[in-house]
């Protein structure tokens, strides 16, 4: 079939030896784009993305990749956040969420978003927050919180089993969700936390491991805070360093003293839930055009194949003009 590129996101396998033999016999390439960020010192995701191009949305998802993880990448391009969140069917329903906390009278919005949990009673399985911990959190954030008049919460889980599993915390959310509280996403799989942080005032979130969906959410530039269930501190110590107390806690009673502080006085409090000043975290674009620039590389690519170029000086020739556009600091090799 004369394939030259392909763009894939198999992370498993021995499909991703297969692909990859056989781009180097056509003397083609492999691209990617970063699903989740990684944590520091973990040197984790053996193999997930052996591809010859990798688009990262930030300078600090290209250093994790590249210094953290056991992959080998021929040039990371930092090209932004690259997804369009706003489709029509995500607008209808951020248009109905906004009328359920109007109708509600709910002005202060909080997302929650949580890692996958497990009694972690098997060594066939990964080893994921434990469940009992993960009710725990909730039920605390749902005490406090649901006090407050004007605070409404938005729940989105990775999948609804996995929330409807924590059977307290479910049918606690149901009775909030009664009484104008609580909007559960029905249908969370394949969505992106992002697309709700745009509608909020702060984003709350837990796990075992570093907060991809947080992260991603603070791209888009939003407040964001992580409550550290596993302690992380051994393998993010740099994260502590600058942001402990200020959007990492441990504690849940502290975390949510500074939630509502901040909900009384945002304009005041400038540091709780603040990741503005961590530039290389943050999308240095600001732009909203992340998937357009990996179109228009991918765009150059495809006509140096077409031109009979080889694949490096394809990607030489894409990677050249990508960097006359954006700045060569935004090509890694």
């Amino acid at each position: 079939l004369n394939i030259k590129i392909i763009l894939d996101h198999c992370e498993f396998g021995t499909d991703n030896i297969i692909k990859q033999l056989a781009l180097f016999k056509l003397d083609g390439c492999s691209v990617g784009k970063l699903r989740s960020h990684v944590g520091r010192r973990a040197h984790s995701f053996l193999g997930y993305y052996p591809n010859d191009i990798f688009f990262v949305p930030s300078k600090d998802s290209a250093d994790r990749l590249m210094n953290h993880t056991i992959n080998k990448f021929r040039h990371v391009i930092i090209s932004g956040f690259p997804y369009n969140l706003f489709t029509n069917n995500n607008k209808i329903e951020l248009k109905k969420i906004k009328k359920f906390f109007s109708e509600n009278n709910k002005k202060f919005i909080i997302l929650l978003v949580d890692g996958a949990h497990s009694q972690n009673k098997t060594f066939s399985a990964n080893q994921m927050l434990a469940t009992d911990s993960l009710n725990n959190f909730y039920i605390a954030l749902f005490d406090k919180l649901s006090k407050v008049d004007d605070i409404g919460i938005i729940i989105k889980t990775k999948k609804l089993s996995s929330l409807q599993s924590l059977k307290k915390t479910y049918n606690k959310a149901l009775d909030l969700k009664k009484k104008g509280i609580c909007y559960i996403v029905e249908d969370p799989f394949q969505k992106f936390p992002s697309l709700y942080s745009t509608i909020v005032n702060l984003v709350i979130a837990t796990g075992q491991s570093y907060p991809g969906a947080l992260i991603d959410c603070i791209l888009r530039k939003k407040r964001g805070v992580f409550f550290d269930i596993s302690n992380l501190k051994s393998i993010e110590p740099e994260w502590y360093q600058w942001g402990k107390k200020k959007v990492i806690f441990n504690d849940i009673t502290e975390l949510l003293k500074n939630v509502l502080e901040y909900k009384n006085d945002e304009m005041g409090n400038k540091n709780f839930g603040n990741w503005g000043n961590q530039v290389d975290i943050l999308d240095s674009y600001k732009d909203n055009l992340g998937s357009e620039r990996i179109g228009q590389y991918l765009n150059i690519l495809l006509k140096g194949f077409k031109n009979k170029l080889s694949s490096s000086e394809a990607i030489s020739s894409a990677n050249y003009e990508f960097a006359k556009n954006w700045g060569s600091d935004k090509i890694l090799q």
